[in-house]
């Protein structure tokens, strides 16, 4: 025993290499989650819509709709990912304490990997909506597959962060696929002309919110007037592309929705 204490091979030790990691993921695993919070909220507007104009076989409405409310959830998703992505680690000690530090880098890959997903809209239900099926059970499978090698090749030199890796490779890999998808089943462009502006802010954005905590390492202040501010520019660029008042006529009935979407 006092020999493999020497070569710091205590079962103590062994266990603590093991949990440690699994911790550091666990605790920013749902905050990096909330970049879906939009998308579950607005599912429920997107899906009768979506449906009433592909049962009339109005092609261009669905299109329309779908990159209106792409360009919708990725807005109003920017501010969840500017504070868990850019600037994950004042969000990550605010939440759970300077020992958790470490845990910065899991959060910000993962939102990464969520937000991408995202970004660009309601895919996976349009496919569904459009009878895709069997191409979504294909791809579900694929991308389990593809998380799980990468998860049992990068875990064990990477720990916390190569599982988080793996998790944004797969996320991200899923959504091109299905936008791939789309492009047949809608007749669109893989990115729609008129959301290309939306996109560039955003990347722009998250890009100057990237180098402002190089930078600067703010605390969590300092981060949250960064991300308001950011995040209010990304709206003002971006309110001709998503129309919302169009596509959903019901939330100009919403006194202090109604004045955003206006």
């Amino acid at each position: 025993m006092l020999a493999l204490r020497e070569r710091g091979l205590t079962p103590e030790l062994s266990l603590r290499r093991i949990i440690v990691p699994y911790k550091d993921y666990r605790a920013v695993f749902n905050p990096a989650r909330l970049n879906t919070a939009v998308t579950a909220s607005f599912v429920t507007l997107f899906l009768p819509v979506i449906a009433r104009f592909h049962t009339r076989q109005d092609t261009e409405g669905v299109r329309n709709s779908y990159w209106h409310t792409a360009a919708f959830v990725a807005v109003w998703t920017f501010p969840i990912f500017a504070l868990t992505g850019p600037l994950a680690p004042a969000t990550t000690v605010t939440l759970f304490g300077a020992r958790y530090s470490s845990s910065a880098a899991v959060l910000a890959v993962l939102s990464v990997g969520y937000y991408v997903n995202v970004m660009l809209g309601f895919n996976s239900y349009t496919l569904q909506v459009c009878g895709r099926i069997r191409y979504l059970v294909g791809v579900n499978v694929t991308v389990a597959t593809l998380n799980i090698g990468l998860c049992l090749a990068l875990a064990p030199h990477y720990s916390a962060v190569g599982i988080a890796v793996a998790n944004c490779v797969a996320l991200i890999t899923q959504n091109l696929l299905n936008q791939w998808a789309l492009r047949g089943a809608i007749g669109t462009r893989f990115v729609d002309r008129e959301a290309w502006t939306c996109y560039s802010i955003i990347v722009v954005a998250g890009a100057a919110l990237w180098a402002f905590e190089l930078l600067v390492s703010p605390g969590i202040v300092a981060s949250v007037a960064a991300a308001v501010v950011v995040s209010a520019a990304v709206l003002a660029g971006s309110r001709r592309a998503l129309q919302l008042r169009e596509t959903f006529p019901e939330l100009a009935r919403i006194p202090v929705l109604g004045r955003l979407v206006g």
